[in-house]
C-alpha cells in the first residue's frame, strides 16, 4: 500500500481514515495501532506525514495511537475539544 502512495510523489499526505477498525471498548485495542503507524511511516512525502485520530482512536487510548504514529514519523494534529453543542439549523439533517 505504501508503495502505491509513494509512487504518486505527493508533496504532502494526510491520513484521514481510523486506522484502528476495532472496537474501541476492547482491552488493549489501541496496541493494535503500533504495527499499522510501523506501515504508515514508510510514507514518504518532502512536507511530512500527518494524521488525525478517528473516533476509534481517540476512544481506545488516545495516548496509545499518538504515540505510536509520532515515534514512526506522523505527525498527529488534534483539533481543541468542543465543550458546546451547536444548534441545530432549519432543514439540516439531525445525526
Amino acid at each position: 500500500m505504501t508503495g502505491v502512495v509513494n509512487n504518486v510523489k505527493a508533496w504532502l499526505t494526510i491520513v484521514t481514515q481510523p486506522i484502528l477498525a476495532w472496537k474501541a471498548s476492547l482491552p488493549r485495542a489501541a496496541e493494535h495501532a503500533i504495527p499499522c503507524s510501523k506501515l504508515l511511516g514508510k510514507l514518504q512525502s518532502p512536507l511530512g506525514s500527518y494524521a488525525v485520530l478517528g473516533n476509534h482512536g481517540v476512544g481506545c487510548d488516545p495516548v496509545i495511537v499518538t504515540e505510536a504514529l509520532q515515534h514512526n514519523g506522523i505527525t498527529v494534529l488534534a483539533l481543541p475539544a468542543r465543550t458546546e453543542t451547536p444548534a441545530p439549523r432549519q432543514g439540516t439533517a439531525q445525526w
